[in-house]
């Protein structure tokens, strides 16, 4: 007997966060670069105002916890384009990717095969990174840079690794891409 056919194989959870460590590498006022425009609060030459720094990443990767296994700095394009980037990886097998600006935390949720109808229980609010981002922080981070902030804005997506998009009902052309949105019932709980 053949077994039933699957919609999609291997789910990631990602979780983003601003970390701002890079030192600000403005060489021209405040005053001077918001007159480059007339754009009205934003900043139209952002990549201008930071440079990697491979040395903190290093020493961050040097001052691990023991709750992170390793911990490498590599000449590599991060997810905002800076040049080098640290990988963490988390007994509890989490990846942190962070490159002294925006912390990256990936988990893999599942690796087999499932249908779109167990993808609401795949996912789902209650188990998040919030205490994997403080405990790097606090314990790995903040030791070396006591500056640093932890709180500000936790974003969350998923990825899926391979999809079935003909069982879906969809007609992938080229190399196109879909965007599921999930309506999770325990996000809001009435109180």
């Amino acid at each position: 007997m053949e077994s039933e056919k699957k919609d999609f194989k291997g789910l990631k959870k990602h979780s983003v966060h601003l970390l701002p460590l890079l030192k600000n590498q403005r060489r021209e006022t405040l005053e001077y670069t918001l007159n480059l425009s007339d754009f009205q609060g934003a900043f139209p030459r952002t990549t201008h105002l930071y440079k990697a720094d491979k040395a903190m990443l290093e020493a961050i990767c040097n001052n691990l916890s023991e709750d992170f296994i390793s911990g490498n700095v590599i000449h590599e394009s991060s997810d905002l384009g800076l040049t080098h980037k640290a990988i963490i990886k988390h007994r509890n097998g989490s990846i942190l990717i962070f490159d002294g600006l925006y912390l990256r935390i990936t988990r893999v949720l599942n690796d087999c095969p499932f249908n779109l109808s167990d993808l609401l229980s795949l996912t789902g609010v209650p188990d998040s990174e919030f205490k994997l981002k403080s405990d790097f922080v606090n314990q790995c981070v903040k030791p070396l840079y006591p500056e640093v902030s932890e709180y500000g804005y936790f974003y969350s997506y998923y990825t899926i690794d391979e999809a079935d998009f003909g069982r879906i009902g969809l007609t992938r052309v080229n190399n196109a891409q879909a965007r599921i949105f999930i309506n999770d019932p325990h996000m809001f709980r009435n109180s």
